[in-house]
């Protein structure tokens, strides 16, 4: 609409010194001047497509280019883990300052932290329907399953093409700690918790998005 506005303007300024040409200098001058301010009052888009175009202008480029995909994290924590312990166990690795006594932990200095005795490192995993639930894998061993609230959500994107990736992370379970009030070993038993952590790419999937 700018643009067409200046090419009319333009294009009445031409008319007007042209018609000056034609009264006052030199009437054969004047002519072509007249005639260019007829075609532009006639066609402004040609003038207003030369002085606007952003075809070629980057910045308009870069308006349009599509922003790069941003893969999106959803963590879910497991159900019944209770009944997975020695699987859940076997994944981890032994921690020998777990079995250290009240002396060799003063010595390492260590008193007040918690010692576990296994620790585990984040590992892939796979999502298995079995039935109404969806079972979660690790090294051919079953650590738990999705919760009922967010079965059907990990369901659609089990059947989408939008999972990248799953990983498992395993945190707890029996813990002592060398207690700086009493300066004790105390020890406590403690579930397992195990927490699903799903990449996903950017998209529709199928079925439509839920939030669980």
């Amino acid at each position: 609409m700018f643009g067409h506005l200046v090419a009319t303007i333009i294009g009445l300024l031409v008319v007007v010194l042209s018609g000056a040409f034609v009264t006052i200098i030199n009437p054969i001058v004047g002519i072509p001047f007249i005639l260019c301010g007829i075609f532009l009052l006639l066609f402004p888009n040609f003038l207003s497509n030369k002085l606007f175009d952003r075809s070629k202008d980057p910045s308009a480029a870069a308006d349009n280019s599509e922003s790069p995909e941003i893969p999106r994290i959803e963590n879910y924590k497991l159900s019944g883990v209770e009944y997975h312990t020695e699987e859940i166990r076997s994944l981890g690795t032994e921690n020998p300052d777990y079995l250290l006594d009240r002396e060799a932990i003063i010595a390492k200095q260590i008193g007040g932290e918690n010692l576990y005795p296994y620790t585990f490192e984040p590992l892939p995993a796979q999502l298995n329907i079995q039935g109404e639930e969806v079972a979660v894998v690790v090294q051919g061993k079953t650590v738990g399953t999705i919760g009922r609230n967010n079965r059907e959500r990990v369901r659609r994107l089990l059947s989408s093409d939008r999972m990248e990736s799953a990983v498992v992370k395993i945190t707890g379970g029996p813990r002592r700690i060398l207690s700086a009030q009493d300066g004790q070993l105390h020890d406590y038993q403690e579930d397992y918790a195990v927490r699903l952590e799903i990449t996903i790419r950017s998209g529709k999937e199928n079925g439509g998005a839920s939030n669980d």
